[in-house]
């Protein structure tokens, strides 16, 4: 192999100092917010043209499936460098959990009031009102609640707050379940060969699923196991940790994969041209991923914090609140003001986790100097 081939292998293309992976999550998360704005705006049965286009798959499914990928591919990567599996948690809880709790606190006890359909200070009196709200997706083991009673009735979409949070307990099982596989494959003298297997297996799995040949699987689960939320979605779950262990996949076989531009456009040409066919889910299953890997390999000068997570987790409540109180605009300016109003959100929780963070670890530091 001569030194052009490898220069294009994915193990040497993916720069971590150079990659537009945090460009690209925020601009996805900005997409979700685009495809949003049509049902939030017009109504919950209305989709935006671009989603008309890419049936069977809207945009926010395309988005999610990405985010997986990325987070499969990005963890893979850096679990390695996790001293243990507590460790690796940490990080992972810390990732999560705080962004999470900050939103759901936001949206019960500052924005929930405000908008609420009861008088001033009747609704905090009433914390039977959002205390399920607040605790079931927090602790994300249930199925996730998106409304409380009285809050954005009158909206377009209505009683909905926050439609994007069904995706985090599926994130965050996805970790949990990554665990298992990193010690008991990942860690394995023949990895590559192991995970093959294993991954052959959730391929098949995502096939049948979308064929509609699993679901009396999906109906045993869902009726004895529906009260835990990913198993209620379990059709959804296994769509996303199909990506999520794609993201693995490529990661422990970058040092055979080639990023090309004209494997990009085979991908893409390929996609289009099946995308009205019943072989839509192959072309989602194998050519998507490697569109997404080629655009995480580009260059770029981009150096700002990612902070899609957290436009993700604001997005569609903001979205809500803004309809709430502007909805004679139109819907150009209903989705400029989301954008906005969403990343400046989340620019200054991103500040204050960052700062916060940086005050614990000073208080450890010394608690540890006095001992």
């Amino acid at each position: 192999m001569n030194k052009v081939d490898k220069s294009i292998l994915l193990k040497n293309k993916f720069d971590i100092m150079n990659n537009s992976v945090s460009l690209i999550s925020i601009l996805f998360a900005i997409l979700i917010i685009l495809f949003h704005s049509y049902p939030l705006f017009y109504g919950m049965n209305v989709i935006g043209p671009v989603s008309k286009v890419l049936r069977p798959y809207n945009i926010g499914k395309i988005v999610v499936c990405a985010f997986f990928f990325i987070s499969g591919f990005m963890i893979s990567k850096s679990i390695k460098k996790s001293k243990t599996i507590n460790d690796y948690m940490k990080k992972k809880i810390k990732k999560i959990f705080p962004g999470l709790i900050a939103v759901l606190l936001i949206t019960v006890f500052v924005i929930a009031p405000i908008v609420s359909s009861l008088q001033k200070g009747v609704f905090l009196r009433n914390p039977e009102l959002y205390l399920k709200y607040l605790f079931d997706n927090i602790l994300l083991y249930k199925n996730t609640v998106y409304s409380i009673d009285t809050v954005f009735i009158d909206n377009a979409y209505p009683n909905a707050i926050n439609g994007s949070l069904w995706s985090i307990k599926h994130t965050f099982f996805s970790y949990i379940v990554f665990i298992p596989v990193y010690v008991y494959i990942l860690k394995n003298k023949k990895s590559n060969r192991s995970f093959m297997f294993f991954y052959l297996i959730f391929f098949v799995m995502y096939s049948l699923s979308n064929f509609g040949l699993l679901n009396d699987y999906h109906d045993f689960i869902g009726k004895y196991f529906g009260d835990i939320g990913v198993f209620n979605e379990n059709k959804l779950f296994i769509e996303n940790l199909f990506f999520f262990f794609t993201g693995v996949l490529y990661d422990l076989f970058s040092d055979k994969i080639y990023i090309k531009s004209s494997y990009f456009l085979i991908s893409i040409i390929t996609y289009i041209i099946l995308l009205k066919t019943p072989l839509s889910i192959f072309a989602f299953q194998i050519a998507f991923p490697y569109i997404i890997m080629y655009l995480m390999c580009l260059k770029t000068r981009f150096k700002a914090k990612d902070i899609s997570y957290y436009i993700y987790l604001f997005g569609f409540m903001i979205q809500q609140t803004i309809y709430h109180y502007l909805k004679e605009y139109n819907l150009f300016i209903f989705m400029i003001l989301s954008i906005v109003i969403t990343i400046i959100f989340a620019i200054l929780l991103n500040i204050f986790i960052n700062k916060t963070n940086k005050l614990i670890k000073n208080v450890k530091l010394k608690e540890v100097k006095k001992v």
